[in-house]
């Protein structure tokens, strides 16, 4: 296992990468959001845990995670490594890394174009099906069910539904 990497930025938000992943805490207004990335910026999962110590969430993450301190590192934004579905030509940054005050940031995982300013989103299969995992209780049973039979047609479901919503609000959707 490699050391993980650790970085602190300017607004109390704490990072930490190790084998691909990157989990990132951060205070919010209700609490600490704990954001999981895969290795291309995708986002996996995202817990709103309690308090608002993101530093010893993060510290207790890394201790779980490795017997070894970890290497400190300047704090860099997420970048999806996708095009943006309007230019085409810019990388996608993280919403919550553009702005100066995280504790009004959305609980959707947004991106920005960093040429055009396009707002857009990207959703991976594991964070729906984290989504739907983790709030059981907004899906009504016959959804519940459907999701344990045939997990694949649900989500291509629960998907377009999502694209629906977001394409009225003018939120572009990246592939």
């Amino acid at each position: 296992m490699s050391r993980p990497r650790l970085s602190r930025s300017n607004n109390g938000k704490v990072k930490i990468v190790q084998e691909g992943t990157t989990v990132i805490f951060e205070v919010v207004k209700q609490g600490v959001m704990q954001s999981s990335f895969d290795s291309t910026g995708g986002i996996t999962d995202q817990v709103l845990l309690k308090g608002s110590d993101a530093e010893k969430y993060a510290n207790d993450f890394i201790s779980k995670a490795s017997k070894e301190e970890p290497i400190l590192e300047d704090y860099s934004a997420i970048v999806l490594q996708k095009d943006c579905p309007k230019c085409g030509t810019a990388p996608l940054t993280r919403y919550m890394d553009t702005m100066a005050q995280v504790s009004e940031a959305p609980v959707m995982p947004f991106y920005v174009c960093t040429k055009c300013k396009t707002k857009c989103y990207h959703l991976t299969d594991e964070y729906l099906k984290n989504l739907v995992t983790s709030n059981r209780q907004l899906f009504e049973d016959s959804q519940i069910a459907e999701f344990g039979s045939d997990e694949k047609k649900f989500m291509a479901e629960l998907r377009a539904y999502i694209i629906r919503i977001f394409a009225s609000q003018r939120i572009m959707h990246t592939k």
